[in-house]
């Protein structure tokens, strides 16, 4: 069984609340030359309308923006999230949950905050799909960036808490968005908005759990053979490798692909050995890759991925459900002979 354990000091919110600030964007304006037009006097005129998004520690400019851009740092975005908790979460305050995660890129622009709620004694908030020892809990995941890569967007998952992998978004779950404009003043007003946006969908949100128990227990009684797990994930991620790819690789790419297939069939047998040749050993075969990407990307690849494995619960339900369902056919010859070449990198 895999395992992992979490604990909250190694995730430390701070890391996440450094200094950002809108600064003055100047430029340098070509004032004065010689006869032979050379620049012999310059002057910094100041880009009006403009700002610049700058990591104050670093000195890094993230971003440029116009002076209606109003800046959300990733502290603000925390704080602005006690709104969104206490109506998913039945009055709940942010002080109640503790940080779960927190993945930044490594120039800092985007970052990713994970929050579970906690009950008096330190015990996580969670639900049993089964009767066995396999809890999952939902949390909420806060997503923002000073690059303009993303707008400001808290969205709700679920993680099964033994190995803090399958992530979920569910595509009618929670997505409440914040966009940077000069309408919006005021933290006040941004709480109501994001209170109000909440409330609006309440109750589709109340459903998502037994929603989510109901589709975890289907998956267990549709079959899928541990050895196409390799091509499945292929599939379910869209990864493309022909045999021309696989031959023009770099030692820095192959390397890449060889760790993404040991990981793969890594969890295939420790999943499959708990939980036999059925789609929820899939599925969490799919989550603990996409939570974990080996081979692939970076802190942006998780989200993305996660979202992909979330797909894929109800696509292949509804898919193998149909008569005449045919796991060859459904991975498709893509899937197939990605799975093939990729498998063939291990052996080179």
């Amino acid at each position: 069984m895999i395992r992992r354990a979490w604990k909250p000091e190694t995730h430390k919110l701070e890391d996440a609340f450094f200094p950002v600030e809108l600064c003055d964007l100047k430029f340098v304006y070509p004032a004065e030359m010689d006869l032979f037009g050379k620049v012999v006097r310059t002057e910094d005129v100041l880009a009006k309308g403009h700002k610049a998004v700058v990591d104050i520690n670093k000195c890094h400019v993230f971003a440029t923006v116009t002076d209606k851009y109003k800046l959300v740092t990733n502290e603000d975005a925390y704080k602005w999230t006690e709104p969104v908790v206490g109506t998913v979460f039945n009055h709940s305050r942010l002080k109640d949950f503790s940080c779960f995660n927190v993945r930044m890129t490594e120039t800092r622009s985007s970052c990713c905050i994970d929050l579970v709620r906690k009950l008096e004694g330190g015990n996580v908030v969670s639900f049993q799909p089964f009767d066995d020892d396999d809890p999952w809990t939902a949390f909420i995941r806060i997503i923002n960036s000073y690059n303009k890569t993303s707008c400001l967007k808290y969205q709700l998952g679920f993680c099964r808490w033994i190995c803090q992998n399958g992530m979920i978004f569910e595509s009618k779950s929670v997505d409440f968005v914040f966009t940077h404009t000069k309408g919006v003043v005021s933290e006040v007003r941004i709480g109501q908005q994001l209170a109000a946006a909440a409330r609006e969908r309440i109750g589709e949100i109340r459903s998502l759990e037994d929603q989510f128990i109901a589709k975890l227990r289907n998956l267990k009684k549709h079959s899928v053979p541990q050895n196409v797990m390799l091509a499945l994930a292929c599939k379910v991620f869209n990864l493309r490798l022909t045999r021309d790819d696989a031959e023009s690789m770099s030692a820095a790419e192959r390397k890449k692909a060889v760790a993404f297939v040991q990981k793969i069939k890594s969890d295939a047998h420790d999943y499959y050995q708990q939980f036999g040749a059925n789609a929820y050993a899939a599925m969490n075969v799919l989550t603990d890759f996409a939570s974990y990407p080996k081979g692939l990307g970076g802190v942006n690849t998780v989200p993305v991925l996660q979202a992909k494995a979330g797909a894929w619960i109800d696509e292949f339900v509804e898919a193998s459900d149909k008569p005449g369902f045919n796991m060859t056919n459904y991975l498709g010859a893509d899937a197939i002979e990605a799975a093939t070449w990729y498998d063939s990198l291990t052996a080179a």
